[in-house]
């Protein structure tokens, strides 16, 4: 979207709310409404009235954006402890993460490779990508 803005595709940006555009802190939210004034890029968010181009005193509307920026950077810092503390104690319950392992006979998938199959009839056989059917034969 910036690269669209920088090459005055488009007139105006319709933002949903202000840690939707960025949740890196306050510098990076003022940076990115900065590049959009000085390219005469109108915005306007949905769900906060203040976050608007032509809103309130650019020197209010910083403050606001500083503000709200460094709370979504907090809010992202705690989404991260908390989700890395759930999936520590997810495995120390001895739960299984991440996608399940697919379960085909290896042995069968050489023999059929060695009696001349080509890697995509394989990769249709055993419901795998090319990809993966080249790692498991060499």
């Amino acid at each position: 979207m910036l690269d669209a803005c920088s090459r005055k595709e488009v007139s105006h940006v319709l933002i949903w709310k202000l840690d939707r555009v960025t949740r890196m802190g306050a510098r990076e939210a003022l940076n990115f409404f900065h590049a959009l004034d000085c390219w005469h890029i109108q915005y306007k968010s949905v769900t906060e009235s203040w976050l608007d181009s032509e809103g309130p005193v650019p020197m209010l509307r910083d403050i606001l954006i500083s503000i709200v920026g460094s709370f979504a950077k907090q809010e992202r810092e705690s989404l991260i402890l908390r989700t890395k503390a759930g999936l520590a104690r997810a495995r120390s319950e001895g739960k299984t993460l991440g996608r399940p392992k697919k379960i085909f006979d290896r042995e069968r998938l050489v023999q059929l490779r060695n009696a001349g199959w080509s890697l995509g009839q394989l990769s249709k056989e055993f419901r795998i990508s090319r990809t993966h059917v080249a790692r498991l034969v060499q």
